[in-house]
Formats: structure tokens, C-alpha cells, sequence
């Protein structure tokens, strides 16, 4: 896996300080409506305001034209895992391409990266050939299989936490974690006297594999009984006391600053919080968020830790930043590869 970064270093950074939204529903894509531009990227809505941010698109109603990322006259046209309201919907990405489904998080953007290359129909046979359609993925998970066709480019530090409602589930071990998500007769299902009411994100989201893994499950061991939300969606997850969700802290920290656009407000006014963890090792608990001068601020003994904090990465074709390559794409090499200053 390459280990390079992306020249708006300040941008990535401003991620886990929450100054800039990792997930708010700003423009669902580039604007205004049918703007095109060279590199399109589809995926994770974790890190999707980042993007649309270097793209000099709107986000949270302030517009970042005037930053915009570019190699030449390559912009970035980042395509929001989802629209607001919507179920599904369809994108187009390029002028006279085709419309379809619109990528809903981490592994659906990474298949509609893989199907541009190969020509596939997206999402399945009964989609779309999407051939040349996208050139990046979002991706909030790294690497878990073999192979060196897609190159994961991390980009910068999140973390996941479980947010709670109710004080029951003030602190919480990876083994209640694993025995409240597990499948089969001994899931917990009750914690200090509270029902527990537990939620997952949706299939495809890369905070919902990464969270199995953290406390040992997998997508045949978790149970199936468990309801899902679109991710990092407090209102919707947490409903009732008892109720638990994983959830970015990127995302937490922006909502909760007023950064993003709240999803979580309706929640934490009903008691909704981040719980404490016992980190693996660790004899005490540790939130991922502390507050300083009124404002949620991450705990980095948290996001630093090797079982709930981790990279989130843009992924890339390996043969379009490889410079001895036909495939070579130097727009794409000097947006996501190369270090120094590019034209904004």
C-alpha cells in the first residue's frame, strides 16, 4: 500500500479537529447542477465534505472556490454518498455518460472505482457499465484484501466511537461490545438493568466493517436482528434509551461544534452522548472527545489507539499514478500523490 498524502494537508488536519465537517449534507455534488469536472470521486460520506471542500464547492453553506484543488485545469467533482431524504439516487459524472446508482459508502465506492477500470456494470448485471466513470474512491477502511490493482492513499486520522443514549451505557468494554453485536442465544441484550436497542450502519459503510473488527465480529457473525441507519445519523440510531450506534468522531465532533449540519441535535438533547471505552490493554475507560473553551475536541490517546482509531484513505487506480505506465494520469498523480503547492 503506498504511504503518500495529499498536498492540502491543512484541510486533512482539519479533520480531526473538527474544523471542517468530515460528513454534513452539503452540495450532494459539484455545483452549480451539470458541472463536470475530470477527477470524479464517489464513496464514504465520512470524509465526502473534505472532498467537496477541495473541490471549491459548497459545504455547510460557505463555498470554497476560492481554494479549490487543481493540477492545471483538472478540478475535483466529489459525488456525496447520498442525498438527504432520499433512499437511493443516481449521479451522472460525465457529459453524455450514463446515470447510476449513486455509490453509498466505502465499499460501493470502491466497486464503482473498480468497475470504471474494468467496464462492469455498476452496482451488479442489473446496473450499469460505468467504464471511465470515476477516478478516485473515498474510502473511510484500508486495504483488506491482496492485489495491487487500487492504491489506498491515507489522508488523515479519525476515529470510531459508539454513541449511546441513556447513562447505562456511560462505559462499555470491547467484550460488551462484542456480546451486545454478536449472533446467537448468548447475545446481551440487557446492560445494568437497560434494554439494549443496538444499531449498525449500513451494509457498504466502511465505519460499520472497521467497528465489526474492532470488537471481533464479521458480517456472518453479527447478528442479524440488528436494525440499520445511514451512518453518522444520531437522530435516526438513537430513539430510545438503551439505544447504541458506531459513529465517526470526526463527524460527532462536527456535528456537535456546528460545523456540519446536525444530524445528532433531536438525540444528544435527549441525552445522546459518546460513550467511554476501555481501550484494549487499558484498566480504565477513555472518551474520544473532551471539551475545551466550549468546544468538543478529540482525545488523541484515542484516535491514536490500534483497535478504534484509524486512517481514512482516497483510493486510487495503481496503474494512473504509476508514471511508467500507458494508464498514467498526471492529474490525478499530482492531486493525491505529489507534495508541494498546486494551482488553486
Amino acid at each position: 500500500m503506498r504511504t503518500t498524502r495529499l498536498t492540502a494537508a491543512m484541510v486533512a488536519a482539519a479533520v480531526v479537529s473538527g474544523t471542517l465537517a468530515l460528513a454534513s449534507p452539503a452540495s450532494a455534488d459539484p455545483t452549480p447542477a451539470g458541472t463536470f469536472r475530470q477527477l470524479v470521486g464517489v464513496g464514504s460520506d465520512t470524509t465526502q465534505d473534505v472532498l467537496n471542500a477541495l473541490a471549491g464547492d459548497i459545504v455547510n453553506g460557505k463555498s470554497y472556490a476560492d481554494t479549490a484543488v487543481k493540477a492545471g485545469d483538472a478540478g475535483i467533482a466529489s459525488y456525496d454518498a447520498f442525498v438527504p431524504g432520499a433512499a437511493t439516487s443516481t449521479i451522472q459524472t460525465r457529459s453524455g455518460g450514463p446515470t447510476f446508482l449513486r455509490p453509498n459508502g466505502s465499499g460501493p465506492g470502491r466497486a464503482a472505482l473498480s468497475m470504471s477500470l474494468t467496464g462492469d456494470k455498476f452496482p451488479n448485471a442489473t446496473g450499469v457499465a460505468v467504464k471511465g466513470q470515476v477516478d478516485f474512491a473515498r474510502s473511510s477502511g484500508g486495504p483488506s484484501t491482496s492485489g495491487n490493482t487500487l492504491t489506498y492513499i491515507p489522508f488523515a486520522r479519525d476515529a470510531v466511537g459508539v454513541a449511546v443514549r441513556g447513562s447505562a451505557l456511560d462505559t462499555l468494554t470491547v467484550d460488551q461490545l462484542h456480546d451486545i453485536y454478536t449472533s446467537g442465544d448468548t447475545r446481551l441484550k440487557v446492560l445494568k438493568g437497560q434494554t439494549l436497542h443496538a444499531v449498525l450502519p449500513q451494509a457498504g459503510s466502511g465505519t460499520r466493517k472497521f467497528f465489526l473488527a474492532a470488537i471481533g465480529l464479521t458480517e456472518t457473525t453479527v447478528s442479524s436482528e440488528i436494525p440499520t441507519v445511514q451512518e453518522n445519523q444520531a437522530n435516526a440510531a438513537l430513539t430510545e434509551d438503551g439505544a447504541l450506534v458506531p459513529f465517526s468522531v470526526g463527524s460527532w465532533i462536527a456535528q456537535n461544534n456546528g460545523i456540519a449540519p446536525d444530524y445528532s441535535k433531536t438525540a444528544v438533547a435527549a441525552g445522546a452522548h459518546l460513550a467511554s471505552v476501555q481501550l484494549p490493554g487499558d484498566t480504565g475507560d477513555t472518551n474520544p472527545v473532551t471539551t475545551v473553551n466550549g468546544k468538543l475536541t478529540p482525545v488523541a490517546g484515542y484516535f491514536e489507539n490500534a483497535t478504534f482509531g484509524r486512517d481514512v484513505y482516497n483510493v486510487v487506480p495503481s496503474r494512473a499514478i504509476d508514471p511508467s505506465s500507458v494508464f498514467f494520469d498526471k492529474a490525478l498523480y499530482d492531486v493525491f500523490v505529489t507534495s508541494g503547492t498546486h494551482e488553486a
